[in-house]
């Protein structure tokens, strides 16, 4: 396949790789909001001054990289978090792989602001002072705690998120609000699992007789330009059922962003 090609510095650069660049920058800065459509191909050719068939290779570029959503007839839109592609909630639990998702209630716990917490601070970029949220949640299964949920947000990216309704964070996840409320999709995310015995805190919460072996889930979400949003901690018992995960797989390019 053959491409317009831009020289730069001495390398040749195909055009709809700068072109993806100029969309994807116009979506980080806030000008395409996630959900919103963006103008067609031959518009974008004629802003760009390029051909449609390098638009056309950019956009698909920017679909299969989970950017943009591409809609058969109704034209192409920034796509919200990856998380929200997935099409499940990010805990679901099962007994077995035919099995459809428990349901889960969420009960906030409380927000409060912290500072100074290691490693977390480096986790979100933040100085060693760094000023963070605390958000502490417990899901529960036929009334039953299950799982202890605790996210650290830094306060820069979430103002005054300590001041929205409860309702906020008990009838949505944490994800959407994000992207909603403040902008930021959640564009990856990545995790760690292990078994560990269950600290005080969680038994206190879980309502655990003993300090019974939990998993514990680490989860580090990351918005445009790889900036940090959320660290999570959670502490789920799955004495009973089994943490079920099928994540949504991004395609890789050459030329992809």
């Amino acid at each position: 396949m053959s491409h317009e090609l831009v020289k730069t510095k001495g390398t040749q650069i195909p055009r709809y790789y700068l072109i993806q660049r100029s969309i994807l920058n116009r979506i980080e800065k806030g000008e395409w909001a996630p959900g919103e459509k963006i103008p067609p191909e031959k518009e974008l050719a004629a802003i760009f001054g390029v051909s449609v068939g390098s638009v056309k290779t950019a956009m698909l570029n920017l679909s299969n990289s989970g950017f943009l959503n591409r809609v058969q007839g109704k034209g192409t839109f920034v796509a919200g978090s990856v998380i929200g592609r997935d099409r499940r909630r990010l805990y679901n639990f099962v007994s077995d792989f035919e099995t459809q998702n428990e349901p889960l209630s969420v009960k906030l716990q409380e927000i409060k602001a912290v500072e100074g917490i290691a490693p977390i601070c480096g986790y979100l970029t933040l100085p060693p002072n760094g000023q963070m949220f605390r958000v502490t949640r417990i899901f529960t299964l036929h009334e039953s705690s299950i799982i202890l949920s605790i996210s650290y947000l830094a306060q820069r990216l979430f103002k005054d998120i300590d001041k929205l309704p409860r309702d906020f964070f008990e009838s949505n996840p944490l994800y959407k609000l994000f992207e909603d409320t403040y902008k930021l999709p959640t564009i990856r995310y990545q995790e760690m699992f292990s078994a560990v015995q269950a600290p005080v805190e969680a038994v206190n919460f879980l309502q655990l007789s003993e300090s019974v072996p939990l998993l514990k889930v680490e989860m580090l979400a990351l918005t445009f330009k790889n900036v940090p949003l959320e660290y999570r901690i959670s502490y789920c018992n799955t004495k009973d059922l089994k943490l079920f995960r099928m994540p949504f797989r991004m395609k890789t390019h050459r030329w992809g962003v």
